[in-house]
């Protein structure tokens, strides 16, 4: 199996235009959406996340930026890929501006409750979290969904 990409369009920010995959550790996506300037939404039939472009892994926390996600585990050569599931609270809590105040504030919870459980995740994940996020979570919206991933719900209303 074979990656192609397209180039996206050229953003009038920070940001350079990055080249989104076409394809992704779960298969080919029957949606993509690119909800901030290099941070791009998959989904497929069977599953889905979150892919960064270089630049934005090159600015996340360092100590975020190091943790291995389940796609590089599973499959090196997708680098940039962050699960539906888990591994996207990484990315949220990196980007949270890219985020609605209650996907950060679920973010968060998962955070807190599965980084202490987790064999890829630091168990001070919640140390290297920047203090705006939690500020813009408090300034979110106070309900908070189950555990039930709101970023999953995102993808599978597609």
């Amino acid at each position: 199996m074979h990656t192609t990409t397209r180039t996206t369009p050229t953003h009038t920010t920070e940001h350079t235009p990055a080249t989104i995959p076409v394809n992704t550790p779960w298969g080919w996506p029957d949606h993509v959406e690119e909800i901030a300037p290099g941070i791009v939404i998959f989904a497929t039939p069977s599953h889905g996340g979150v892919w960064l472009s270089p630049h934005r892994r090159s600015v996340m926390p360092p100590g975020i930026r190091e943790i291995r996600t389940f796609a590089d585990s599973e499959t090196p050569r997708f680098t940039g890929f962050y699960e539906e599931d888990l591994d996207w609270v990484l990315v949220a809590l990196s980007f949270p501006s890219a985020f609605s105040g209650q996907e950060i504030r679920t973010a968060l919870e998962i955070a807190s409750s599965w980084a202490p459980r987790s064999n890829r995740w630091p168990s001070n994940l919640m140390d290297l979290v920047p203090r705006r996020v939690h500020e813009l979570a408090d300034e979110g919206s106070r309900h908070l969904e189950s555990q039930e991933d709101v970023l999953a719900k995102r993808i599978r209303a597609f």
